[in-house]
């Protein structure tokens, strides 16, 4: 339990530096000779695989969505779970989108991850 507690603390922190560098490279001024400029902020979809399989993944996704909707004009994120009940291929509540899979590593994350990306395909040309 505590080597998969590890694993995944440094899951976490590679997601976490991902976002930090992330944030480097798309801030919102640029040093101009001296000066700072404002450059055009991309708008950015980040989707983000989740279960609530195990109590840690829950922690988590609590640590996610305490600052993951703080710039809904730049970044729109989403957790990625699964529902082998729900009525239709994909339902999108809140920061969730459902999809009609198992929760497990293979096909789960593969089909969750295409039924997201159908969801926004009419709109991907907005990220």
């Amino acid at each position: 339990m505590i080597k998969q507690l590890n694993r995944y603390s440094l899951l976490f922190t590679f997601h976490l530096g991902i976002l930090l560098l992330f944030n480097l490279l798309f801030s919102t001024s640029t040093l101009n000779g001296g000066v700072f400029s404002r450059r055009p902020v991309p708008k950015v979809l980040i989707l983000i695989i989740a279960s609530d399989d195990f109590p840690v993944y829950q922690k988590f996704q609590k640590i996610w969505q305490s600052y993951m909707n703080s710039d809904e004009d730049h970044i729109k994120a989403y957790f990625l779970k699964a529902d082998p009940n729900l009525p239709n291929k994909v339902q999108v509540k809140g920061d969730t989108i459902w999809s009609k899979t198992e929760e497990n590593l293979y096909p789960g994350i593969l089909i969750k991850t295409i039924y997201a990306l159908e969801t926004f395909q009419t709109r991907l040309d907005d990220f």
